[in-house]
């Protein structure tokens, strides 16, 4: 089923009208429960709605009489569903609906749609490819194609690695606010790992403002000597960043520039799999 986005307001309401198209169909149970098959009616209708809408178009929409769609509304916005403009007195969707669907989105096996543009990565650039979650002020690695090459990046699923001073790490703390960035690292000094790490927190904080800009980040051996990476975000239905991938090599086969170069196919690949998780560039 194709949906043209332009047609609704936001991202919010195409999804919701997308998640309608997907769950919507099959045989109508003898046991219906007709006031919640009411509620949800007028629910995906608003959803529908450029903007918002009254009680009468909505009765008039769904041949339903004014006192009913009145009556379920209340009840929908009760329950955070539903919102009422106090000015117009007309209804647009509710924060709960929104809660809901992040639930359902994260909930989705983010490794299997994954896989398939982490294999293709590692097979264009032949340098082990990484997909990175954070946890809290770690980034933890929950998948992982392998490099072909004898000299590679050693790792394993499930270890994990500091925020500061990787790539997936700086892609992963770009999308927050300052506060929280701060919050997360502190404000003293940041641990060394090499001569190449940022330890200033102001200054790693300028380094994020470059990769939100820029879309990818760098690890120019600032984790592990002789080791660099290139890492690009991926984001959810909502623009969330909720992972990020990366490219690892030796800094022997590939040179700042080289690495630079490489944000390319790494960017891409994990545009591929935003898109797989709703997003819309």
């Amino acid at each position: 089923m194709k949906l043209n986005y332009l047609k609704y307001k936001n991202k919010t309401a195409f999804h919701y009208a997308k998640l309608e198209g997907l769950v919507m169909g099959g045989k109508k149970p003898n046991n219906l429960v007709e006031s919640v098959d009411r509620a949800l009616t007028i629910l995906e209708e608003v959803a529908k709605s450029e903007g918002e809408v009254g009680v009468t178009e909505l009765g008039n929409r769904l041949d339903m009489h004014k006192s009913t769609v009145h009556r379920l509304l209340n009840t929908l916005s009760y329950r955070g569903y539903i919102e009422q403009n106090d000015e117009t007195e007309s209804y647009r969707l509710g924060l709960k609906l929104l809660e809901l669907s992040n639930k359902l989105f994260d909930g989705i096996e983010i490794r299997s749609l994954a896989k398939p543009h982490l294999q293709n990565l590692m097979e264009q650039t032949k340098e082990t490819v990484h997909l990175v979650v954070r946890d809290g002020d770690q980034g933890v690695y929950i998948d992982k194609v392998e490099s072909p090459q004898t000299i590679r990046m050693s790792s394993q699923v499930g270890s994990r690695v500091p925020l500061h001073c990787t790539s997936v790490g700086k892609v992963l703390l770009a999308d927050l606010p300052e506060n929280q960035i701060k919050a997360l690292l502190g404000e003293e000094k940041l641990k060394a790992y090499t001569e190449n790490t940022i330890t200033e927190v102001d200054a790693f904080i300028e380094e994020l403002k470059e990769v939100t800009q820029k879309g990818y980040a760098v690890d120019n051996s600032e984790h592990e000597r002789d080791v660099r990476c290139v890492a690009a975000p991926v984001k959810n239905f909502t623009g969330t960043v909720i992972a990020a991938i990366s490219v690892s090599t030796p800094a022997f086969r590939f040179s700042l520039q080289d690495i630079e170069r490489m944000s390319v196919p790494v960017r891409d690949a994990a545009l591929g799999i935003s898109k797989r998780l709703g997003f819309i560039p």
